[in-house]
């Protein structure tokens, strides 16, 4: 994606701009202190950048910037609230996240100003430049896929070994507590029957006379319940033939089978009454075991079974368990041989793209007048991780004799600018960021490094789309789409320059506030040249 528009409201000094940059080549100009880079700060604020309030003021702004690609527009807005400190942020519309925003935009532009905002200086940053550099992104996923493999084959391993410990040192216990629930020999419904069973001998002696009674009452005996009945349906049976009488008989009926069905039952259980003292004793002793494992393992019976079968599936664990962790070893293996495959592949075409790296920024920073200058990117061994078993930094050393040191450590702000505008030209075809933006590229050059590094951002403009603030005409004259910053009073402007309002302009980058018409004829040469 590239940027069609960015669109400025009360930023700071700016009170209203709107750019329509060009797809390859972009400048802002002006004269020191107009504002320059207000602009580039309007644009780092609506990708999520962190707002410094205290300059910002207590004003109310919003900026919005549209990126396009072929059909695909994505419309990006923020809007800030300097009395209440806050900021809303939208996509296409769509309120999002600070963070949302910010990993939304990440990768379509890469800003190039102040160090702590420059990606290169970050070492965690250069193997992944190096790799694209050398075409390995493919072959880098694919060992990522492997690492993470051997990670999660190692993790299993590890589980599976604490596993087979822990029920090792439990065997005995396993064990015990088996055969102490086997030898039970525990029944599932065992304990209701028992304390029926114990409550039926208890009555014994009592519950038979009880029941001797009854059948007296009911049946046995002369004046018994069913003796009554019987002879009341005799007595009623000559009036059959009367409904309502009829209607009585049947209810008597009903009544003496109930008492016959009653002294069935009765007879039954007569014949049953018995108390056996051993019985009794061994019912006891069985209630008192079962509730003595009932406590023990802090359940029921149905507990108790299921606690004896998982201590069977625990116990054929061991065997089964044994296995596993071979299986899994042999997984392990397979996966740590695919990962150091591909490892020293990627390992080795690293070394190679690293030297290549070097020579090509090395050759770049002879063209930037800093012939002395040496480059490395260097590479050592490391613990294995996600991205390798490489680590990478760059090293840089400005002048013949002095040692190589980290990028971060390089003193000259000119000196940097000119580092990161190499590399980004030797990174221009694996770059995937499609918006770059240099603040500060052509800080402390000038003359025929100036035109180097003019011809080299338009050569990176064939890749990517490029918007940089320059004071320098060699380097304004080559953009396609040029924009002039000005300051009048307390508000700056910024519109987009007609093609003789770039001659003056660039005249005037060559020779101050007197535009001679020397000055105006090497515009023309300039603009014609590029």
């Amino acid at each position: 994606m590239r940027i069609v528009s960015l669109k400025v409201e009360n930023f700071i000094l700016v009170k209203e701009a709107l750019l329509e940059l060009a797809g390859g080549f972009n400048v802002l100009t002006g004269e020191t202190g107009a504002g320059k880079t207000m602009l580039l700060s309007a644009l780092g604020a609506v990708l999520g950048a962190r707002i410094d309030w205290d300059v910002f003021g207590d004003r109310n702004s919003a900026v919005e910037v549209v990126f396009s690609s072929g059909a695909e527009t994505m419309r990006v807005r923020r809007e800030l609230f300097g009395r209440s400190r806050r900021a809303k942020s939208f996509i296409n519309g769509k309120p999002v996240s600070a963070a949302e925003l910010s990993e939304r935009t990440a990768a379509l532009v890469a800003i190039h100003g102040q160090r702590e905002n420059q990606r290169l200086l970050n070492p965690d940053n250069h193997l992944f430049f190096l790799d694209a550099v050398a075409g390995l992104g493919r072959l880098r996923q694919d060992f990522a896929s492997a690492w993470a493999k051997r990670e999660s084959c190692r993790a299993l391993l590890e589980r599976k070994k604490r596993e087979l410990e822990a029920l090792r040192e439990a065997e005995e216990l396993y064990r015990f507590q088996l055969r102490e629930l086997e030898e039970a020999d525990l029944k599932e419904g065992e304990e209701e029957t028992l304390v029926e069973r114990r409550r039926f001998l208890t009555a014994g002696v009592h519950l038979a006379e009880a029941i001797s009674h009854a059948l007296e009452a009911l049946y046995e005996g002369e004046s018994s319940a069913h003796s009554a009945v019987s002879a009341a349906l005799a007595g009623l049976s000559e009036f059959s033939d009367m409904p309502r009488i009829k209607e009585a008989i049947d209810v008597i009926a009903s009544s003496k089978e109930s008492l016959a069905e009653a002294a069935r039952l009765l007879f039954s259980l007569r014949d049953q009454v018995e108390f056996d003292p051993d019985e009794l004793e061994w019912i006891n002793q069985r209630l008192y075991q079962i509730s003595r494992l009932k406590e023990k393992y802090r359940t029921d019976l149905p507990g108790l079974l299921r606690v004896a079968e998982e201590l069977r599936a625990k116990l054929e664990r061991l065997g089964t368990s044994e296995a596993e962790i071979s299986s899994a070893e042999r997984e392990l293996a397979e996966a740590e041989r695919e990962m150091n495959r591909l490892g020293e592949e990627l390992s080795e075409k690293r070394r190679r793209a690293a030297l290549t790296l070097s020579e090509r920024v090395e050759e770049e920073l002879s063209e930037l007048a800093m012939g002395g200058a040496r480059f490395k990117a260097e590479l050592w061994r490391d613990e294995p991780n996600e991205t390798g078993f490489d680590r990478c930094e760059f090293l840089l050393s400005t002048n013949p004799g002095q040692p190589l040191l980290p990028l971060v450590r390089v003193a000259s702000g000119g000196e940097l600018s000119r580092v990161m505008l190499a590399l980004e030209t030797a990174l221009a075809e694996a770059e995937d960021t499609p918006v770059l933006v240099f603040d500060e590229v052509d800080q402390g050059i000038g003359g025929r490094v100036a035109e180097v590094v003019g011809r080299k951002l338009a050569l990176l403009s064939s890749h990517h789309q490029i918007l940089t603030v320059t004071h320098l005409p060699q380097i304004a004259a080559r953009a396609e789409r040029h924009f002039l910053v000005e300051k009048e009073a307390s508000r700056v402007s910024i519109r987009q320059l007609s093609h003789p309002e770039r001659v003056r302009e660039i005249a005037r980058m060559s020779a101050g506030e007197e535009i001679t018409d020397e000055a105006l004829a090497l515009a023309r040469r300039l603009l014609e040249g590029r």
